[in-house]
C-alpha cells in the first residue's frame, strides 16, 4: 500500500481521498494487464531514472497522472461507457476528438499507443507485451514494430475487451493497418480507416497537393464520418468538427510555445526523457487529455519559462545544440542519454510533424477557407509534412537544423518503423550539404529496447558529442 502511495504522488495525485478512491481502481487494472503488483515498485525506480528533476516540476507529475488516468479508463471503458471505439496507430487524433466531443458515453482513444505509454513510458515493463506479440504470431527476428506486437497482444491475450468499432490508418504505416485489421476480424467488430493518396512529385512540399486534400477529406467524411456515424448509432454534426478543430488547434499552439522556449533557453531548462508525455499528449486528444491536460501544458510552460529566468539548466551553457529526430527507443531510463554525453536535444522528439516549429509560416492554405470542414482538417494536417513523402520529411528536419542553429543532428533510423527507416541516407545528405551541419545515424528500436540498450547506444553518442564539442571549440578559437 505504501508503494502504491507514493506511485500515486509522483503521478501528481495530492489528495488523500482520491489516493483512497484510485488505489483499488489502479489495482484492477494491474491485474487486467496482467501486471504483477511489484511492478509500482520498478514505475516508481524507472521513474526517479528518466524524469529525475523534473519530477519536481508540479506539471510533469501531473502529466503522467493524466496518462495513468487515460490508462485506467481504456481498462474499465467496457464496463463504464455505452459505446467503445479503439484506434490503432497511427490512428486520427482529430476524429478521435470528436467522438470524444460528441458523447460522454462514448469512450475513444488508442489502445496500443496508450498501451504502450504506461507500458513503456511509466510501468517499463514493455518486453513482457512484445513477447506475447510475438507469441501470439508475429515472430521475433522479423523487424516488427514494437506498436504492432503490442497491438496483437491487446487481442491475443485479452488484455482488452471488444470494441465497438476500430478506426486504423494506412496513410503512414501499412502494416500497422494490416494489424489493426485483423484484429478486427479476430474481434469481429467493424472497422473504419483514413484513407489517402502518397504519389506526389519530389520536391512539391511545403505547397501541398489539392488532389491529396479533396481525396483525404473525402475518405473521412465517408468513413471517419457516416460509417462511424453508422455503426455507433450516433450524429457527428459540423459543430462538432469545427470545435475540434479549434481545441486541437489549442493544443497545437501550447506545445509549440514549449519547444520555442526550450530551443531558444541558454540553457536547456528540462530533461529530454520528459517530453514523450507532453508531446503525446497532442496525439491522443481524448476528453482527459482535453480537461486536464490543456490546463498543465500551460502550467508546464510557466514552469519552464520561470527556470529559464532563474537560470537554471540541466546541462551547462554552451553544450553543443541538436535536433534529434525521433526518440531513444523503448526502455524509457535510456531517454536521458542526450543529457549524460553533454548534448542539448533543442529540438524534442518528433517536432517536425508535432508543432509548426518554422518561425515563418511555410504554407499559404487560405485557398482551403471554401473547403469542407473534412477537407479543412486534411489540408492542416498535410502541411505538417510527416506523413506524406521522403522529401517531406527532409525539407522539415532540414528547416528545423537552419532554425535553431544546431550544431548536429541525430536522426534515428528505428528500424522496424515502415515510415522512418527508409530516410536517413537521404536526411544526412540534405543537411550536410545544404548546412554543412554534421549528422549521425543512432539505430533504435520502434517501441522495443531489447536489442538497443543504454550501453550501446551511449558509446556511440558520447563519440558524437565529442565530435561536436571539438567543432564548437574550434570554432571558438578561430573568431
Amino acid at each position: 500500500m505504501a508503494k502504491v502511495k507514493e506511485f500515486l504522488e509522483l503521478c501528481g495525485y495530492t489528495d488523500e481521498e482520491e489516493i483512497r478512491r484510485t488505489i483499488p481502481r489502479l489495482e484492477e487494472s494491474m491485474r487486467r494487464a496482467k501486471m504483477p503488483p511489484e511492478d509500482v515498485e520498478h514505475a516508481i525506480e524507472s521513474l526517479h531514472k528518466c524524469y529525475r528533476s523534473d519530477l519536481e516540476l508540479e506539471s510533469v507529475r501531473k502529466m503522467l497522472g493524466v496518462w495513468l488516468k487515460k490508462w485506467m479508463a481504456l481498462m474499465h471503458a467496457r464496463d463504464e461507457y455505452k459505446k467503445v471505439v479503439y484506434h490503432f496507430h497511427p490512428g486520427q487524433p482529430r476524429a478521435m476528438l470528436m467522438l470524444n466531443l460528441v458523447s460522454d458515453d462514448i469512450f475513444c482513444d488508442f489502445a496500443d499507443m496508450l498501451f504502450y505509454t504506461m507500458a513503456g513510458r511509466v510501468f517499463n515493463n514493455n518486453n513482457r507485451y512484445l513477447e506475447m506479440g510475438e507469441k501470439a504470431g508475429l515472430p521475433p527476428a522479423r523487424a516488427h514494430c514494437g506498436a504492432s506486437l503490442i497491438g496483437l497482444a491487446i487481442q491475443a491475450e485479452d488484455l482488452l475487451q471488444p470494441p465497438d468499432l476500430i478506426v486504423n490508418s494506412v496513410y503512414q504505416c501499412d502494416q500497422q493497418h494490416k494489424i489493426a485489421e485483423m484484429i478486427a476480424e479476430l474481434w469481429g467488430v467493424p472497422q473504419v480507416k483514413a484513407d489517402t493518396v502518397a504519389d506526389e512529385p519530389w520536391g512539391l512540399f511545403p505547397d501541398i497537393s489539392d488532389r491529396a486534400v479533396k481525396y483525404w477529406g473525402s475518405t473521412w467524411e465517408a468513413e471517419l464520418i457516416k460509417k462511424t456515424e453508422e455503426v455507433l448509432g450516433i450524429e457527428i454534426p459540423d459543430e462538432a468538427i469545427q470545435k475540434s478543430r479549434h481545441i486541437y488547434a489549442r493544443i497545437w499552439r501550447l506545445l509549440d510555445e514549449i519547444h520555442h522556449v526550450i530551443a531558444e533557453a541558454e540553457r536547456r531548462p528540462v530533461n529530454f526523457g520528459s517530453f514523450f508525455i507532453f508531446d503525446f499528449a497532442v496525439l491522443e486528444p481524448d476528453r482527459i487529455i482535453v480537461n486536464e491536460g490543456i490546463p498543465i501544458l500551460e502550467l508546464h510552460l510557466k514552469e519552464l519559462k520561470e527556470r529559464v529566468e532563474r537560470g537554471y539548466g540541466v546541462l551547462p551553457k554552451g553544450a553543443p545544440r541538436i535536433v534529434l529526430k525521433c526518440e531513444m527507443g523503448g526502455d524509457m531510463t535510456c531517454a536521458p542519454l542526450p543529457e549524460d554525453v553533454g548534448l542539448n536535444v533543442v529540438i524534442p522528439i518528433n517536432a517536425t510533424w508535432l508543432a509548426e516549429f518554422e518561425k515563418h509560416p511555410v504554407i499559404d492554405y487560405a485557398r482551403f477557407k471554401g473547403a469542407s470542414p473534412t477537407e479543412k482538417v486534411a489540408a492542416a494536417f498535410l502541411r505538417k509534412g510527416y506523413i506524406r513523402a521522403c522529401d517531406h520529411h527532409v525539407w522539415r528536419v532540414r528547416e528545423l537544423v537552419r532554425e535553431t542553429n544546431a550544431d548536429g543532428l541525430i536522426f534515428d533510423p528505428v528500424y522496424q518503423c515502415r515510415a522512418f527507416a527508409g530516410l536517413p541516407v537521404m536526411v544526412k545528405q540534405t543537411v550536410e550539404k545544404d548546412l554543412g551541419v554534421p549528422t549521425m545515424y543512432l539505430e533504435v528500436g520502434a517501441f522495443d529496447a531489447r536489442d538497443h540498450n543504454y550501453d550501446t547506444m551511449k558509446t556511440k553518442m558520447e563519440t558524437f558529442a565529442e565530435l561536436l564539442k571539438a567543432r564548437k571549440a574550434m570554432a571558438e578559437e578561430t573568431k
